[in-house]
């Protein structure tokens, strides 16, 4: 056993499921998916980029961004904005958002 003066920042699931259901999270997502940047992007990787440098303050990896764009694909059965929405959502809850190193 070890001792710990100061016990880490960590995330349980609750914490997440509260962020990704939050009506705040959800206004915030439909606003960065509002934004001029957002809609007169050209392709889905611009709309990428710009949801990560607005969200994470960079821009994704090659990795991230193929997920991106299968998860928004994936989405099919929500119409394209909301799909866009979710994806903003899932940034918005990400560890990477919410703790700063």
């Amino acid at each position: 056993s070890v001792c710990a003066a100061k016990r880490p920042h960590t995330t349980v699931p609750q914490q997440t499921l509260y962020a990704l259901n939050s009506k705040f999270i959800q206004a915030q997502s439909l606003g960065l998916t509002q934004c001029s940047e957002f809609t007169s992007a050209a392709t889905d990787e611009q709309r990428i980029d710009t949801l990560y440098r607005r969200c994470l303050s960079r821009s994704p990896t090659a990795e991230e961004s193929h997920d991106a764009i299968n998860y928004v694909h994936a989405e099919s059965g929500l119409p394209p904005n909301e799909a866009w929405q979710s994806l903003a959502q899932v940034l918005l809850a990400s560890n990477e958002f919410i703790f700063l190193d």
